[in-house]
């Protein structure tokens, strides 16, 4: 399986660096939004948190049947939901922003649909909040002119910061501020920061996504519909975050970046039921839905299950750095189930019984699990 996925995510790269959206020329590509299906769809794949991981995110698309090993569309009419978090922490994230770019084109033309829901590491790249972005990452975008890139930002730094200097205040432009530059912005700093700017590459792709998704009676959303949101239409919100993020760079708490927002929202995760219960009956009931599905907490190695089945936490971890647990959420005709290393499992919409023998079997899969062992122990406590 391990030599079968280096063989497979290689061949990946390959055609993916074909169609990158911002290659050596640094040219520009068309971007695509994905229409939402009007009607529920009859498979509904849905993949939580990547975290710049391609190895382990192809290899999942490839187990769910959506892609070859050439990126290629083949699941039909299925619809692929990506729930964001794709980039950073991880030093291929480019190549997973650019496979989910190429296969929203793809899918329609087999009657499927890709739909990326905005993550608040997407949020924070565009806004210019790039405390996870690794060095790998930014190495990535380096080309034969990056030099010459930051040299010339580096000297319209230096006049921004003259013209601007509080009267009295002085700095000193010499090696040791230029070394200290250099480190904070390495080579392919540059262009990373021109491929997520509202009108860059990938900054204009990430603000034509959608931030809460509908597709029949599921909800889909990063982070967690908070109180504070859990009244506003879907279309209210989308248009609150598409607005803010066209802004670029702000200091200012927004919807994008805010901790009761859509992106950051960890309630529905984790908040203890008796708190956070009344929250989800009133999201269900405003949005006409029986679960929300949702990202960004990797909560266990395993799809977790919330309020009886009402909150479907998808995000295990996937990336290597949270361990590269290895599942994601299966809609068939309805009925949801987590595939578990290959096995599919029927979630369980019920707490007790059904619920552990559900994260045992997850847990069985797991060659370790330690956020799973912990989960269930707070849950199930020994006697």
């Amino acid at each position: 399986m391990g030599m079968m996925m280096i063989r497979s995510t290689g061949m990946l790269l390959k055609a993916l660096a074909m169609v990158a959206g911002l290659g050596l020329a640094g040219l520009p590509m068309a971007h695509a939004s994905a229409k939402v299906p009007e009607t529920k769809p009859g498979r509904i794949v849905i993949v939580g948190d990547a975290h710049g991981d391609f190895d382990q995110y192809a290899a999942l698309l490839m187990e769910a049947e959506v892609i070859n090993e050439r990126g290629s569309w083949t699941g039909g009419e299925t619809v692929l939901v990506q729930l964001g978090d794709v980039i950073d922490r991880g030093d291929k994230s480019r190549n997973i922003l650019d496979l989910l770019k190429s296969l929203q084109k793809q899918a329609p033309r087999s009657g499927g649909s890709v739909q990326f829901v905005i993550g608040n590491h997407e949020a924070m790249n565009v806004k210019g909040d790039l405390r996870y972005v690794t060095a790998g990452e930014f190495a990535s975008y380096e080309t034969p002119q990056s030099s010459v890139a930051r040299d010339d930002y580096y000297e319209r730094y230096k006049t921004y910061l003259r013209d601007n200097l509080e009267d009295g205040k002085w700095l000193t432009f010499d090696d040791v501020f230029r070394a200290d530059w250099d480190k904070k912005h390495p080579l392919g700093w540059v262009e990373h920061r021109q491929a997520w700017a509202p009108d860059g590459v990938y900054g204009k792709w990430v603000i034509e996504q959608k931030a809460v998704i509908k597709l029949g009676n599921l909800l889909f959303v990063h982070g967690g519909i908070s109180p504070k949101y859990a009244r506003a239409s879907l279309k209210e919100i989308n248009e609150a975050v598409t607005k803010d993020l066209k802004a670029g760079q702000d200091e200012a708490a927004t919807i994008t970046n805010e901790s009761d927002g859509p992106m950051w929202y960890r309630g529905m995760a984790q908040n203890p039921p008796a708190e956070e219960a009344s929250n989800v009956d009133a999201v269900l009931q405003h949005y006409s839905v029986d679960h929300v599905i949702t990202g960004h907490t990797p909560l266990t190695e395993a799809i977790t299950p919330r309020f009886g089945g009402k909150v479907i936490v998808a995000d295990v971890g996937l990336a290597e750095y949270y361990g590269n647990a290895f599942a994601y959420v299966e809609v068939i005709d309805g009925v949801l189930y987590a595939v578990q290393r290959g096995q599919r499992l029927v979630l369980p919409m019920a707490e007790g019984a059904p619920l552990k023998a559900y994260l045992e079997k997850a847990r069985s899969l797991e060659a370790d699990a330690p956020r799973l062992n912990a989960y269930m122990e707070s849950l199930f406590p020994a006697n």
